[in-house]
C-alpha cells in the first residue's frame, strides 16, 4: 500500500487509527518533505524575480537539490510504513520460534536504518533552508522558516524513535555509530534552526 499515492484525509484517518502503521516514523518523513516543499515554493517564486545572475544560478543549485531530497522524503513515508509491518509481524511470532531472535534483530536494525535516512535528510534540508534566508524571498521568508520548523520538528521525533530501537538492536558497533550520527546532528540543527530564525526576522524587519 502507497500512502503517498492516496489523499491527504487517507492518511490521516490511518495515521489515527489503532493500527501499527503508517506511525511516527512515517509521519516524521511527511513534515519533513513538507518543510522542503516549503522552501521549494520559496525558490520557485524568488527566481521568477530579476535578480543578479549569479544568486539566480546558486538558487538553481539549490533548487535541484530539493527536488531530490523531496523525492528522497517522499518515498520514505511508505519505506517506514513497510519497515514497521516488518516488525509488528516479528513481534506476532510464537516467542518460541527459534527464528524470531534472529528476525527480531534484522527488523529493529531496518527500521533503525530509515528513521537515519530520515533525520539524515532533514538535517540536509535544514542547512539548506539557512542559505534561503535572503531578501529576495520577500513575503516567501515566513515559509522558509516554516519550512526550516518542519524541518527541524522532524530530526526531533525521528531522533528519539530511532534511539529507542537502537536499545533493541544487539549489534553494539551498528548502534554506538548510529547513536553517535544522531547525536552530532541534533546538536548542530538547534543553532541552524537559531539562526535562521534570527536572519528571517532581521530581514522582515528591514
Amino acid at each position: 500500500m502507497s500512502y503517498l499515492k492516496g489523499n491527504i484525509k487517507s492518511y490521516l484517518d490511518s495515521l489515527g487509527a489503532a493500527v501499527p502503521v503508517p506511525g511516527g516514523g512515517s509521519a516524521a518523513a511527511l513534515v519533513a518533505a513538507l518543510g522542503v516543499s516549503l522552501l521549494l515554493k520559496s525558490t520557485a517564486f524568488t527566481l521568477r524575480k530579476k535578480i543578479q545572475a549569479e544568486k539566480a544560478a546558486g538558487l538553481k543549485k539549490l533548487e535541484s537539490r530539493l527536488k531530490k531530497l523531496s523525492a528522497k522524503l517522499e518515498a520514505l513515508v511508505d519505506e517506514d510504513a513497510r519497515a514497521y509491518s516488518a516488525l509488528d509481524a516479528v513481534f506476532k511470532m510464537p516467542r518460541n520460534d527459534l527464528a524470531r531472535k534472529k528476525r527480531r534483530e534484522a527488523a529493529f536494525k531496518k527500521a533503525s536504518i530509515v528513521l537515519m535516512n530520515i533525520h539524515e535528510l532533514a538535517f540536509e534540508g535544514l542547512s539548506l533552508s539557512v542559505c534561503l534566508a535572503i531578501g529576495e524571498a520577500g513575503m516567501l521568508l515566513p515559509d522558509v522558516l516554516a519550512g526550516g520548523i518542519f524541518l527541524e520538528s522532524a530530526m526531533k521525533s525521528v531522533s528519539f524513535t530511532a534511539g529507542r530501537n537502537l536499545v533493541c538492536v544487539r549489534d553494539s558497533m551498528f548502534r554506538k555509530h548510529a547513536a553517535k550520527l544522531l547525536r552530532s546532528a541534533d546538536k548542530k540543527s538547534g543553532a541552524m534552526l537559531g539562526r535562521l530564525t534570527r536572519n528571517v526576522e532581521r530581514l522582515l524587519h528591514d
